[in-house]
């Protein structure tokens, strides 16, 4: 059973959520406007795999920043550690539970295995997903994803200090 928590952004009673960063946006080399390396770099080692996923997948000129903000509020841009996994079960960088990994994953790196824990597969996976969800219609996608209100708001406000798309 599936339980969803009413009252997140976009939807009637829903409120907007100030937890959006500083509304700074990140250039492209990964560095915020004090030059600093976002998230100690490793965001910008992804930007290619964000950019590629959501145009295999026609995830619209948002989709790059969306599956950014899913990984950042996942695992905080964490890349091929095998512990990456939840106390509720879900794995690697993306955090797909197993079920959905088996009917979502993908081998975007072919080398001849579906791998949760590799942040290529898995970012595919991830676009993969959020596509089959309804992306993009990102309220309805994002919700497909984590089934919580509070995370919802959290991705779609997050995605707002990327800019990938005008990442050459």
């Amino acid at each position: 059973m599936v339980f969803v928590t009413a009252g997140y952004a976009g939807l009637p009673g829903g409120k907007e959520s100030s937890d959006s960063g500083s509304g700074a946006s990140l250039s492209c080399d990964g560095t915020g406007p004090s030059g600093k390396n976002y998230k100690g770099g490793k965001f910008k080692e992804f930007v290619p795999l964000y950019q590629a996923a959501a145009k295999k997948y026609k995830l619209g000129p948002d989709g790059p920043d969306m599956l950014a903000s899913v990984h950042e509020v996942e695992t905080g841009f964490r890349g091929t550690a095998k512990g990456n996994n939840s106390n509720v079960g879900a794995l690697g960088p993306m955090q797909f539970m197993p079920p959905t990994w088996r009917s979502y994953g993908v081998d975007a790196n072919k080398d001849g295995k579906k791998d949760v824990h590799d942040p290529e597969d898995a970012i595919f996976g991830a676009a993969n997903y959020l596509k089959a969800s309804g992306a993009p219609n990102w309220q309805k996608a994002v919700l497909a994803y984590n089934h919580a209100g509070w995370y919802v708001n959290k991705v779609i406000n997050g995605s707002k200090k990327f800019k990938i798309e005008e990442c050459k």
